[in-house]
């Protein structure tokens, strides 16, 4: 697989994914009682044509 595993982040936990190759997406959720600085409770990694995870890691807090 082109992105390989899933990265972990604090506070929350990964929620769903596509799959792992090229396009796919990773979807994580804070968790509960926790949020991301914009209010959102979610945010989602998509796997580049460089075989990185690509996004906005924004980590959630109280």
């Amino acid at each position: 697989t082109p992105c390989g595993q899933p990265p972990s982040f604090p506070y929350s936990h990964l929620q769903g994914k596509t799959g792992l190759d090229l396009g796919d997406e990773l979807l994580y959720a804070c968790d509960p009682g926790y949020k991301l600085p914009n209010g959102d409770t979610a945010f989602s990694l998509l796997c580049d044509s460089c075989g990185e995870w690509y996004g906005l890691v924004q980590h959630c807090v109280k």
